[in-house]
């Protein structure tokens, strides 16, 4: 997928490095109207069938949330690439951006792809080399676009 430089700099503008707010919470996820409302956009996303259920993590915090569930799976990441291409576009999902993600400087496998749609943002992480230290092969997770941030795992 190709993008235009003023998409993939919009997109950029949103990128944020950080662990620690998948772990905070300030607001009780029962008492956030904008985490229901997430998590009922998250029940409506399909998943790859190879891939095998992992860790989930939340956030609920006032003004940002995100589900991240982490998956194992030997697909390769063409054909996972090719399952969200097909399905979220006709449920309103709008492609961003596709691209490989750095560790520490170096390119080792990893892949993302981003999705937007209306206030959400959805993103596909293939782990790449990194399977084995990161104990997982895919992580998918749904954020409010003020959320939206690339992950250090």
């Amino acid at each position: 997928m190709l993008f235009s430089r003023k998409i993939r700099a919009t997109v950029l503008v949103f990128v944020t490095v950080s662990v620690f707010n998948a772990c905070r919470s300030d607001i009780p996820i029962a008492d956030n109207p904008k985490y229901q409302e997430l998590e009922n956009l998250w029940k409506s996303i399909p998943v790859y069938s190879g891939f095998v259920e992992g860790e989930i993590e939340t956030t609920s915090e006032a003004a940002q949330v995100e589900i991240i569930q982490k998956y194992k799976s030997d697909a390769e990441f063409a054909e996972v690439e090719q399952f969200y291409a097909g399905k979220l576009p006709p449920l309103g999902w709008k492609p961003i951006e596709e691209r490989s993600v750095k560790d520490r400087g170096q390119i080792r496998g990893e892949r993302i792809i981003v999705f937007q749609k209306e206030d959400y943002w959805l993103t596909i992480h293939f782990a790449g080399e990194r399977r084995a230290e990161l104990g997982w092969d895919y992580a998918v997770w749904v954020s409010s676009p003020q959320d939206w941030h690339e992950h250090v795992f």
